[in-house]
């Protein structure tokens, strides 16, 4: 049966800073744990009651201040969130967990200065390190140099990881094993034989369009158009769905966000394609793509998302259930939010299991000499997660939302049919 759960976010991001995160999109922000506007560090302490022998520090750089704030914040409330369910269960080996933020403003020169202070600052046992994919690479080599662990929730472009950084790792799923499952509904499932890619003219978009193309032929499909836009600019698409329309696909990829996004599906609806399925992902997910478009827009319009907040394990009920307690009950967390409270989780679990400072990233990598396999469980992002030698997640499938004739997200119970696809 399918399972409704509206929407409510809407604070806008700056579209730009967009650049190389599929999963980087952002909700409504609020709440105790963000640093005061105009502050660019705050130091959040996670509740909870016991006896601690000491204090073991995390720290976060994301967004706090700017058009980005409300994005941030959501990553911040998501580690805290964690930190607060380790300190009621005694925190980690006896230490209380202490959550510190640095405002990176969403850019990347900001990124290696924030990296830097955490680098300097002693105290600090390991980093959730930015919400975006230039962020994450901007200021790796600085982690690297210190041999600081730190750990990205959302920098999805393939490159990320393909820089040898021993002291990096990643928790959200690679573009090209995102991709792959975009374009495999659209061949396998929708029936597609011609297809058109629309995409941000971006690190995210072009890596997306580098996948797509290998994958499509794989898969026998034909690529009849690729067109781009300059995300943050353009707010006419008249053109470019113009060339697509004349390509006469029978489905599209879409890899924007959720503002341009909107944009694009209903200004595609009003040139008259309203019978072609298109397929996105969870940056789409949000309910101002909703109010840009129109319900009417939406209609064939898929999205796949590899945190599915209405999953039925128990480690996703129990943390929606503490996420909507203090959000409320129409509100869900953003993919960032999710993985900075995964991250966390996965930190304790591998420092509970013997990894020190100086070798965190290393032990969740399994390039311990004599360490036991690492594997972390029952986390958001799945039951057992394993990372290989540069710091990804095993691949894993994804799920598929839809939008109601009501305008709210339904979650579709479908599966990718990932046939002839090598994951």
């Amino acid at each position: 049966m399918k399972r409704r759960i509206a929407l409510f976010l809407a604070a806008l991001m700056a579209v730009s800073c967009l650049a190389g995160c599929g999963q980087q999109t952002q909700q409504t922000g609020g709440g105790s744990s963000q640093p005061q506007p105009g502050s660019s560090a705050g130091s959040n302490t996670g509740s909870g009651e016991g006896d601690f022998t000491g204090t073991i520090k995390f720290g976060i750089g994301c967004p706090l201040t700017g058009t980005s704030a409300s994005y941030g914040e959501l990553m911040l409330l998501g580690a805290n969130m964690a930190a607060e369910e380790l300190n009621a269960a005694g925190g980690i080996n006896g230490m209380r967990v202490e959550i510190v933020a640095y405002d990176d403003k969403q850019d990347p020169n900001e990124a290696a200065l924030v990296a830097q202070r955490f680098c300097d600052n002693n105290e600090i046992y390991a980093v959730i390190s930015h919400g975006g994919s230039g962020l994450t690479m901007a200021a790796a080599p600085i982690y690297e140099e210190a041999k600081m662990t730190n750990m990205a929730p959302s920098s999805s472009a393939s490159l990320v990881t393909e820089q040898g950084h021993q002291y990096l790792v990643r928790h959200v799923i690679r573009e090209d094993r995102q991709a792959p499952q975009v374009i495999a509904f659209l061949a396998n499932n929708m029936k597609c034989k011609k297809i058109a890619v629309v995409y941000a003219n971006n690190d995210h978009g072009q890596g997306n369009l580098e996948t797509s193309l290998e994958v499509a032929k794989q898969l026998n499909l034909e690529v009849v158009a690729t067109e781009t836009y300059t995300p943050g600019t353009e707010r006419d698409f008249s053109a470019l769905l113009t060339k697509v329309k004349r390509a006469n696909p029978d489905g599209i990829a879409i890899y924007a966000d959720y503002a341009e996004g909107g944009m694009i599906l209903g200004q595609a609806y009003q040139q008259g394609m309203t019978d072609i399925p298109w397929v996105g992902q969870s940056s789409l997910t949000y309910n101002t793509l909703i109010e840009l478009a129109g319900v009417e827009a939406l209609q064939n319009l898929y999205m796949t998302i590899t945190f599915n907040p209405y999953s039925e394990r128990p480690a996703v009920k129990s943390f929606m259930e503490r996420f909507q307690a203090q959000r409320g009950q129409g509100e869900i967390p953003s993919e960032p939010c999710a993985f900075s409270y995964d991250i966390i989780k996965v930190y304790a679990q591998a420092i509970e299991a013997g990894a020190t400072k100086d070798n965190l990233a290393l032990w969740i990598k399994n390039l311990v000499p004599g360490q036991e396999p690492f594997v972390a469980h029952d986390i958001l992002l799945g039951d057992e997660v394993q990372w290989d030698s540069k710091g990804d997640v095993t691949p894993r499938g994804v799920d598929i939302l839809k939008v109601s004739p009501e305008g709210i997200f339904v979650d579709t119970d479908l599966a990718v049919d990932v046939s002839g696809l090598n994951m």
